[in-house]
């Protein structure tokens, strides 16, 4: 007998009987959303898309007013970019971080240290709102030392090491030297380094 076909004929006792019957039917429900799961799946494992440089640049200039805080941030990204190209990894994606990583200084300078509060947690916080990628946001997070972040990615580690030294190119920037010798002015950058901040590494 095939199913879907209706009025199907048949003998019973010798007189005529006419039987409906119905489609068979199969149950797809499963299937679908099995179907909706995997392809919903691959959405959920593909990284964030990356922020453009033009759109982290506007938070900076958002957030921060200091001249000489944008430059450093240019240098760190700068930094960032070419230990990116030594290592094999992505340079603007460790550029980005570089650029992002002190645009809440300004407004939430964290005299305290705190670990949870104002720069850079409140940085990564607005970021995060924003869809950034958690690696970028953890390298952030790890370059302040009082954040107690492990920094377990090689942008994490170049993050740490890069922000310092840029620092200290700054400082010992002859244009950026006060005229008289830099070790009679008491409040030199350059006099007021320690080696343990000089040779601070990941």
């Amino acid at each position: 007998m095939v199913a879907g076909i209706t009025g199907l004929g048949s003998q019973v006792a010798g007189r005529p009987v006419t039987r409906e019957l119905r489609p068979a039917t199969c149950d797809l429900r499963p299937v679908t959303c099995d179907l909706i799961k995997s392809v919903f799946g691959i959405f959920d494992i593909m990284p964030p898309t990356l922020p453009t440089r033009a759109e982290a640049l506007d938070l900076v200039h958002e957030y921060t007013a200091s001249e000489s805080l944008r430059k450093h941030m240019l240098a760190v990204e700068a930094g960032m970019r070419a230990y990116a190209e030594k290592y094999g990894e992505d340079p603007g994606r460790w550029g980005l971080a570089g650029l992002i990583h002190d645009f809440d200084y300004e407004r939430y300078p964290n005299a305290e240290r705190s670990p949870t509060e104002e720069h850079p947690s409140s940085g990564v916080k607005i970021l995060r709102e924003k869809g950034w990628p958690e690696d970028i946001l953890q390298a952030i997070l790890g370059h302040a030392a009082y954040c107690n972040v492990p920094r377990e990615t090689k942008m994490a580690q170049a993050l740490f090491a890069v922000d310092e030294l840029t620092g200290l190119i700054t400082a010992t920037d002859p244009a950026s030297l006060p005229r008289k010798p830099f070790w009679q002015k008491h409040d030199s950058k350059l006099q007021s380094s320690s080696i343990s901040t000089i040779s601070k590494s990941a």
